[in-house]
């Protein structure tokens, strides 16, 4: 019997070496929580809602852009 290596898989990004993104990742997922939060307690037709919501766009496809940087994609 051989043992396999899938029980230890090794993660794309050493933590280490790459903490900055991660810090840097969790900010804006912080911001990202704050944001709707934020959200939540908008009427559902103001003006300031939609452009939070803008804004909460933008936001997450930065977040999604860095965490496919991290894993080797393309940003």
């Amino acid at each position: 019997m051989t043992m396999s290596r899938a029980a230890h898989p090794v993660p794309a990004v050493v933590p280490l070496l790459a903490w900055r993104e991660l810090h840097e990742l969790d900010a804006l997922k912080a911001e990202r929580r704050a944001l709707m939060g934020r959200l939540e307690a908008m009427r559902p037709c103001s003006h300031r809602r939609i452009v939070l919501q803008a804004d909460l766009e933008r936001l997450t496809a930065r977040i999604i852009a860095a965490e496919l940087a991290l894993k080797g994609g393309r940003s």
